[in-house]
């Protein structure tokens, strides 16, 4: 890994390591909201950076000059973005309001697959804070077969598209609407992992069970069953599956969705948990982070060149309901079993990246 970049409330902060320890080497982007990160597969000097309010950027060297893309068509607040695997020339974008964008020449033109705004109004879908409109929070592609792909919708639940976006099946009457991310197995395209809030099914009056922070599909996203039963916290943000074993599994949650973490003195109680069978049975994670753990896991990143090297950043928009003014990185170097933070002071952090 040469390069860790941390997409925070207040910029995007390029970290590295040098024999004197972490350091942070640049800052770009102040004062924007950066919501989310793409590196291009194939040639990681390329980074693509979304933020929430001020439009998407890109940076061919490696984090030091970045452009603005698609700034005349774009919609300023972008939540979501991935690269086609096969083809990073090939970039969706999700936005806020419910929106899905397609460029086929690495982010020099757009053009808007308009059927997922058409299903959010069709759908009604609605976000329980007013100052956010509901929005496409995650995007995945199966490199198997790229013409499918995989949203997850705050609050909208899940759609699916066989024929690269231009029509969508709306999946919303098999899982909790409150979708935060969605992943595809990498060997195995047909099991896909949604982490989702918990209990939220608006503008339906009767909502999914409450406990259920994660959902499994074992037949490319047709059905889903929860396999977070026996976990304690009922909401999740990011849920990821180890790149070179399958059965491996984690997930970031906190004990309650974020307008009850103010009536606890443990805050949202937040904890990174583990399974090594598949979501059969989960482990939390402890050596290393506070007790109790007052923020949550925002976002799980894997080192590109020794995945058993992950790195975890904490905040997110849930952390502005405790009125948190930091955001922290920790870092295992042993699939989880222990866990270091990182010396250095971030605003709260919303994603990660890394080169």
């Amino acid at each position: 890994m040469q390069a860790l970049f941390v997409g925070t409330l207040d910029g995007l902060f390029k970290v590295i390591r040098t024999k004197q320890g972490w350091e942070i080497r640049s800052r770009n982007l102040a004062e924007m909201e950066v919501s989310a990160l793409a590196i291009h597969p194939m040639q990681r000097l390329v980074i693509f950076a979304g933020t929430r309010g001020d439009g998407l950027y890109r940076s061919d060297d490696m984090g030091q000059n970045w452009d603005r893309l698609g700034e005349a068509l774009l919609p300023d607040k972008i939540r979501a973005l991935t690269l086609d695997p096969g083809d990073p020339d090939l970039v969706y974008v999700g936005t806020e309001p419910a929106a899905l964008w397609k460029s086929q020449d690495g982010g020099e033109t757009w053009r808007e697959l308009v059927g997922v705004a058409q299903l959010a109004k069709e759908r009604q879908w609605s976000y329980p804070v007013p100052a956010i409109a509901p929005h496409i929070r995650s995007i995945a592609i199966d490199k198997d077969n790229p013409k499918k792909l995989c949203l997850a919708a705050q609050v909208g639940g899940l759609l699916m598209s066989e024929d690269g976006g231009e029509s969508w099946t709306d999946m919303r009457d098999t899982i909790d609407m409150d979708v935060h991310s969605i992943v595809i197995d990498p060997n195995n395209s047909a099991l896909l992992y949604a982490a989702t809030g918990g209990g939220e099914n608006f503008p339906e009056a009767a909502p999914p069970p409450k406990g259920r922070p994660l959902y499994r599909s074992k037949d490319g996203g047709k059905s889903w069953e929860s396999i977070s039963d026996g976990v304690s916290r009922s909401y999740a943000v990011p849920v990821r599956v180890h790149p070179k074993n399958s059965q491996i599994l984690y997930l970031g949650a906190a004990q309650e969705p974020p307008p009850n973490w103010l009536d606890r003195p443990t805050k949202a109680n937040g904890a990174i948990l583990r399974s090594v069978d598949g979501g059969v049975s989960w482990q939390q994670l402890e050596g290393g982070f506070p007790s109790p753990f007052a923020s949550m896991v925002e976002c799980i990143e894997f080192d590109p060149d020794q995945p058993d090297n992950i790195f975890l950043g904490t905040g997110g928009e849930g952390a502005r309901y405790i009125n948190l003014d930091k955001g922290e990185i920790f870092r295992s170097i042993n699939r989880g079993d222990s866990w270091e933070k990182m010396p250095l002071r971030f605003p709260i952090v919303y994603s990660l990246a890394a080169q």
